[in-house]
Formats: structure tokens, sequence, C-alpha cells
């Protein structure tokens, strides 16, 4: 399976920048994620959440880099271990801060989606029963 080929040319600039291994990864994610899935035809596509996706990953890419090549360096000079372990713990902070902040946010949008389908519901029920009194009203008529 050839990944960049599925994705639309328009991604062309960001796909350059990933690993073959980390393409086909995110394919899968966009076609088989539980919440959402896109058809491959939706995949193959211009969308806002492909990019979003794509730049996310293209960032994550880089920072991972990034931190591959401080641990070396910092593994050179004597200061550099301290430094490493402070790094460390402030990406676990950071982590952890990313996964309350994504929990919150998957909550809030439960509660919402909760609430549409309960108001929803009490709209429905109370129209039944608006039309169910004007259908007694003109059936008395008659």
């Amino acid at each position: 399976m050839s990944s960049q080929s599925h994705f639309n040319e328009h991604y062309k600039s960001l796909l350059d920048q990933l690993p073959p291994s980390m393409k086909k990864d995110t394919w899968l994610r966009l076609t088989t994620r539980k919440n959402n899935p896109l058809s491959e035809e939706q995949a193959r596509g211009i969308r806002s959440d492909i990019e979003e996706l794509l730049t996310k990953e293209v960032n994550r890419y880089y920072n991972k880099k990034n931190r591959q090549k401080i641990k070396i360096e910092a593994n050179v000079i004597p200061e550099g271990f301290s430094t490493l372990s402070r790094l460390n713990g402030f990406e676990k902070q950071l982590e952890e801060c990313e996964t309350l902040l994504k929990q919150k946010e998957n909550n809030i949008k439960n509660t919402i989606e909760a609430q549409v389908a309960e108001e929803r519901k009490c709209l429905k029920d109370e129209y039944n029963a608006l039309k169910i009194c004007l259908e007694s009203e003109y059936n008395k008529c008659m």
C-alpha cells in the first residue's frame, strides 16, 4: 500500500516531511478511527480535519527528532544529564495536561450531545402532544 498515493496531491508538502510509516499510520487512523472514520474516497479529498491531522503529525515528528538531538547533545556535555532529566519531567507534565484536556473536551462533547438529545426528545414529545390535541379538536368539529 503506497500511502502517499491515497492522499490528495494538495497535501504533498506535508507528506514529503513524513517517513512512509507515519504516512501509512495516518491514513489508517483516518479510515479506521472509532469516531467518524472516513471512507477512502473522503480521505482522498481535501478536508480541514485531514490537513489538521497531517500538520499535527509533522509537528510531532519534528519535535521527536529535536528531542533526540537534544538527548544526544545532553549526553556529550557534563551538566547535560540533569538538564535532560528536567526536560523529560516537563515533557511528561505536558503530556499529562494534554491527556487531561482531551478527556475534558470529550466529556464536554458528550454532555452537549446528551443535552441536545434530551431537548430533541422533549420537543418531539411536546409536538406529539400538540398534534394529538389538535386532532382531538378537529374530530370534535366533525
